[in-house]
């Protein structure tokens, strides 16, 4: 991984099985699972980025994860389809760990070089003239300064699976 705050990190989630790198397909990984895959990466909680990070290689492993939250690694959730040869890359999915006990997500990743920024609506409050979402769901919007993060940069976390 690399990160400048080891507080934060995120990135695609990839996870090494029977001797073989692959990926985990977005549909149902939801921040349950997310938090589990950050647990297993040693951080406290983690939020799913859906599949907005950029695509891997090798095998898609894993899909329709079902976790309840309190697992302590991936492979103690349900797991509906191990290998599926059926996915396409393009649905990897992308996973923001934490330390932070608030689980306030505010800054990151990318798509095809443009950065987008997540935060957990209304917390924190807005700033420097920014407006409140309205609901207590994720919002995401695109980056609109030459500075945003995660800017041509690829960051995969990974989860050895034995």
């Amino acid at each position: 991984m690399v990160s400048g705050d080891i507080r934060i990190t995120s990135g695609r989630l990839e996870i090494f099985h029977d001797f073989e790198w692959g990926t985990v397909y977005y549909g149902n990984f939801d921040d349950y699972a997310a938090t589990v895959a950050c647990r297993q990466l040693g951080y406290s909680t983690g939020i799913s980025l859906g599949n907005i990070v950029r695509t891997g290689n090798g095998k898609v492993w894993l899909d329709d994860i079902k976790c309840t939250g309190v697992e302590s690694k991936l492979t103690d959730c349900v797991i509906e389809n191990w290998g599926i040869t059926s996915r396409y890359h393009s649905g990897d999915v992308g996973i923001r760990c934490s330390n932070d006990s608030t689980k306030i997500i505010i800054m990151s990743q990318w798509k095809s070089q443009l950065s987008v920024r997540f935060r957990h609506c209304n917390s924190p409050t807005s700033v420097s003239g920014g407006s409140d979402c309205g609901t207590d769901n994720y919002e995401i919007k695109d980056c609109n300064t030459d500075n945003c993060p995660g800017m041509n940069q690829e960051k995969v976390l990974f989860i050895f699976l034995f």
